[in-house]
């Protein structure tokens, strides 16, 4: 799907900011990031287990990098507040106010 840096248009979602169509994409870049997970264990052997591996930050364990090019909107946080509100990094989406921003 994607080469190290191919930075892909994604023409079958918009925008859920400002409804710009296409959003772009790309594989995740963040250091060490596998897949959506890290393996701290290669950094660190005595604060980290071998087989538990953490969830990407930036992409939220997708793998991919997610945003709008028009407002700079990022998607992956779109999809933490809604799927993990209780990671303490979510930020409220465009129209919920159910969610508080933290920062």
């Amino acid at each position: 799907m994607f080469d190290d840096d191919q930075i892909e248009d994604e023409y079958d979602t918009s925008c859920p900011s400002c409804g710009h169509s296409p959003i772009r994409s790309c594989r995740c870049r963040a250091l060490g990031c596998d897949d959506g997970w890290i393996d701290r264990y290669d950094e660190d052997p005595m604060w980290y287990d071998e087989d538990d591996p953490e969830m990407c930050t930036e992409c939220y364990g997708t793998g991919v990098e997610r945003w709008c090019p028009s407002c700079g909107f990022d998607l992956q946080r779109t999809r933490l507040t809604k799927r993990a509100p209780d990671l303490g990094q979510a930020v409220a989406n465009p129209g919920d106010e159910g969610v508080a921003p933290s920062g």
